[in-house]
């Protein structure tokens, strides 16, 4: 995942500043690839979260 924001971020024009990955990036936009190598895991005060 790293090595992808980094090559998006060498590859195109960004606003200037701070930002977090997910202001600059969605999720549903990065190649499948990559979304197969990844997984997310939500937790609050380490109880995991379910989406019902």
């Amino acid at each position: 995942m790293t090595a992808r924001v980094a090559d998006a971020l060498y590859l195109n024009v960004f606003p200037n500043g701070v930002y977090h990955i997910d202001q600059l990036f969605d999720l549903d936009a990065l190649p499948d690839k990559v979304l197969e190598d990844v997984s997310v895991e939500m937790r609050i005060n380490g109880i995991p979260y379910r989406d019902k």
